[in-house]
């Protein structure tokens, strides 16, 4: 659809992509937008302060074509393909190549999926994207709907194998044989072609797909298969639903948790919440304060976790994950100190008085401890007598229950299975249970060597 600038008024209210042509019917810029009618519109507003480079770009605009899409993926991958073809003046001379971010896989027996920033027609080019933050959101979101893998040496599998984000892993796929071996190729491979069918927008081939994939396996009864797709089909459905924007404070989870005993709640209405928790809580020093703490912006977030077979060889870990993502330079083991006595309890109260021997290392936005009411009461007791007032919360184990210090009790929040947020507390916790049953078992096997050496 083509507009003058004497129809803006007639421009649709939905997500799509512009492209600003001067006189001579050339494109000079592509940009995508949620709401077209008011982003296009917005160039054109006397209260808008431009700069004088979309000033002067402005000035040339006579015409604006859109293409409407469903939803605002559709629109960033339709603009990435746009701006790659037709190379329109302001986008290269604004953005130029060396600064665009692309998506990249790899030509190998086990394709990679990268990010770099400069066209090579040699590989499977994705983009150009107009920010890291877009592109990489993007990619995490990818990686949820279909596993693949980033590392570049494939000699052991990668962290996110654990997680089931890498699955089958190139790294252990190489330690298969024969018939094994090819079949999981295939499984990678397959994966592949389904994010190459993804970022060029083939969205429906996946929902087929995905939807025919889940009512196999369920009229099989083999359920926990089928909710794997189930899973991956509304992970895909979040996707389409995101907004690209780069703004990092647009489609976050939102999760309030008061601090030890320093909030006193105005309206106690947690109960009931699944997803998104957000109560009013009263501070002390203060007449109300709302509390926000949303763990997809939390840059910091550290988590607890002990280790040992019948009270011996003791061991705890912290684990920190920056951003999202592990930060293994800041991972910490502790071999407690009052061994063959099994107190948990005591070992994690050790563990976090040790740490907090090191403001050295900074300190986190979140604390998560791998327990529920007894282990979140013992950090609890620590921070008030240190007087720390970091948020604070437990994950119970097996039932996955989030445990938060709430007035002078506790409440005890059940997050629905699909939740994001779950995901990332489950998958800190998990890596924090890894790391400590890592250090305890080279203690055993240590252990075991020193009496073989006796015998």
């Amino acid at each position: 659809m083509i507009f003058n600038l004497e129809n803006l008024r007639c421009l649709p209210s939905s997500p799509g992509v512009y492209k600003f042509k001067n006189a001579k019917k050339q494109i000079i810029y592509i940009g995508k937008a949620k709401n077209l009618k008011k982003r296009v519109s917005s160039y054109f507003s006397q209260k808008q302060n431009n700069p004088l480079r979309i000033k002067k770009m402005i000035s040339q605009i006579q015409t604006i074509e859109i293409t409407l899409v469903n939803n605002e993926f559709e629109a960033l991958i339709l603009e990435a393909k746009e701006i790659k073809f037709y190379q329109p003046k302001y986008n290269i001379e604004w953005k130029d190549d060396k600064h665009y971010l692309y998506v990249k896989i790899t030509k190998e027996e086990f394709p990679k999926v990268l990010l770099f920033r400069r066209n090579e027609m040699s590989v499977s080019i994705y983009g150009p994207f107009p920010s890291s933050k877009i592109v990489k959101d993007l990619l995490k979101t990818v990686r949820k709907i279909i596993p693949f893998c980033q590392q570049r040496k494939e000699k052991n599998p990668c962290f996110y194998t654990h997680l089931g984000l890498c699955q089958p892993c190139p790294g252990n796929i190489r330690k298969l044989e024969g018939k094994m071996f090819e079949l999981n190729k295939k499984q990678y491979r397959r994966n592949i072609q389904k994010i190459k069918n993804l970022l060029e927008g083939k969205v429906g081939i996946l929902k087929k797909y995905f939807s025919q994939k889940m009512e196999f396996y369920s009229n099989k009864q083999n359920f926990e298969v089928a909710a794997q797709f189930r899973d991956r089909l509304k992970n895909l459905e979040i996707l389409l639903s995101t907004s690209f924007s780069g703004s990092s404070e647009e489609n976050q989870e939102l999760i309030s948790i008061p601090t030890v005993d320093q909030f006193a709640t105005q309206n106690d209405h947690t109960e009931g919440y699944t997803d998104t928790l957000s109560c009013k809580f009263k501070y002390e020093k203060y007449i109300l304060k709302k509390t926000h703490l949303n763990l997809t912006t939390l840059r910091r977030i550290e988590c607890y976790d002990v280790s040992h077979t019948g009270g011996k060889n003791i061991v705890g870990s912290m684990v920190t994950f920056i951003n999202n993502l592990p930060a293994k330079e800041y991972y910490r083991r502790f071999k407690i100190i009052k061994q063959n006595k099994i107190d948990d309890f005591a070992a994690l109260k050790e563990i976090f008085i040790r740490r907090l021997n090191h403001p050295e290392w900074g300190f986190s936005d979140l604390v998560i401890v791998d327990g529920g009411t007894p282990q979140v009461r013992v950090f609890q007791k620590v921070f008030s007598y240190f007087g720390i007032k970091i948020p604070l919360i437990g994950i119970a184990k097996e039932t996955d229950i989030l445990i938060i210090p709430f007035h002078n009790g506790f409440k005890r929040i059940a997050l629905s299975a699909n939740s994001p947020t779950l995901h990332l507390i489950q998958r800190i916790r998990d890596e924090a249970h890894r790391f400590a049953h890592k250090y305890h078992s080279f203690l055993r096997s240590n252990q075991f060597k020193q009496v073989e050496k006796r015998l």
